[in-house]
């Protein structure tokens, strides 16, 4: 097979393998990439901010609207829903990629 592959459009594509490095600095680094790390850290910074108000805030509404022991359970149940939901996802385009 060797290192080409040809695609369905008949142009030959070389197939070279590049460390982390190498990708890096053939890339480079510029204002692109700098968005994106702003950016994605605000998304990060958001969603540790979710998980830490929601363990904050929950007892203190439990108790000031007087809640049952099961309330908080029921916040919780977002964190259940995100791990089943990656599961599940990350399982179905796994199988559905083009390894």
């Amino acid at each position: 097979m060797g290192d080409e592959v040809t695609n369905t459009t008949t142009e030959t594509v070389s197939e070279k393998k590049y460390t982390i490095n190498e990708a890096i600095e053939h890339c480079g680094f510029g204002r692109f990439q700098v968005l994106m790390l702003f950016v994605t850290g605000l998304y990060w910074t958001a969603d540790a901010m979710e998980v830490f108000l929601i363990s904050f805030v929950t007892p203190i509404l439990t108790e000031e609207w007087d809640l049952n022991a099961v309330a908080p359970f029921m916040v919780s149940s977002s964190f259940l829903g995100a791990f089943l939901g990656a599961f599940i996802w990350g399982i179905y385009f796994n199988t559905k990629s083009n390894h």
